[in-house]
């Protein structure tokens, strides 16, 4: 009972008044009476302190705390490195790269006189993989897409996380050879011969709605061999979303005149 009413003393300012005021009164009690007293105070002041050094630790313990957090933000560069932000003022005003600024242009590969437009500078930078993502996955969020096809072989980077994107399935088209399963096949040119893709004969169901994936759209050879695999399983191509469009090649026309919808993020043209 004493540490109870030592505890609601301990929280009420006005029974520590009430002690005070009245403690001559108490000291004109009986002993035993007078004992009980002296060991409610105790109590009191015994609660007291222990209190006092709770909030004592715990402001210690937030010190520590900030003072680790304000460590780390010194050895990572502060925070408006860490989040991508500029410390300079002047670098701020500069314009953020696009997609394309993002692709690296290699001359004569694979061979003399081509101009090889390498996707792999854009990957490399989180925040233009982010934006190549995003770009790719938004115009279909609400088109209740099943599954994503990714091209053999960057369409499997890009197709992968689109399908997360957009909450659908991932479903790889591969060179003959490579899938375990029972496939179908499908060929298409190349500059000197054919190739084969193939695609597992269970992966994609009657009516199912699909967005093809690749980086680089050229000849339109590969999404083309695609786009039939899909087809041949009864699957409906909702639309065929590529990072590069080289126009001058004819691809995208060959994938328009299928009835194929189309979508770029950037394009170069005189390739």
């Amino acid at each position: 009972m004493f540490v109870h009413a030592a505890a609601v003393t301990a929280l009420n300012p006005k029974a520590i008044a009430f002690f005070i005021a009245f403690v001559p009164q108490f000291l004109t009690l009986d002993a035993p009476l007078l004992l009980q007293f002296a060991i409610l105070i105790a109590s009191f002041v015994t609660l007291a302190a222990l209190n006092a050094l709770a909030w004592a630790l715990l402001a210690d313990r937030l010190h520590a705390r900030m003072t680790r957090r304000s460590v780390i933000r010194l050895h990572d560069g502060g925070d408006a490195r860490r989040k991508g932000q500029p410390d300079d003022p002047k670098d701020a005003m500069m314009p953020n790269p696009t997609i394309r600024d993002l692709i690296r242009t290699i001359p004569d590969f694979p061979k003399p006189g081509i101009l090889f437009r390498d996707v792999t500078t854009l990957l490399a930078d989180a925040d233009g993989l982010a934006m190549t993502i995003e770009q790719l996955a938004q115009p279909y969020l609400t088109a209740g897409i099943d599954q994503v096809i990714g091209l053999e072989a960057r369409g499997f980077i890009l197709g992968g996380a689109v399908a997360h994107r957009l909450g659908a399935g991932f479903v790889p088209v591969r060179k003959a050879g490579k899938l375990p399963g029972k496939v179908i096949s499908q060929s298409y040119n190349l500059e000197y011969g054919e190739a084969v893709f193939e695609l597992h004969e269970d992966a994609v169901r009657p009516g199912e709605r699909v967005m093809i994936v690749d980086d680089l759209l050229a000849t339109g050879g590969t999404a083309t061999a695609g786009a039939l695999l899909v087809q041949q399983l009864g699957g409906h191509i909702a639309a065929c979303a590529f990072v590069v469009d080289l126009p001058d090649l004819g691809g995208r026309a060959k994938l328009e005149a299928m009835g194929l919808t189309v979508q770029a993020l950037c394009a170069f043209e005189g390739d």
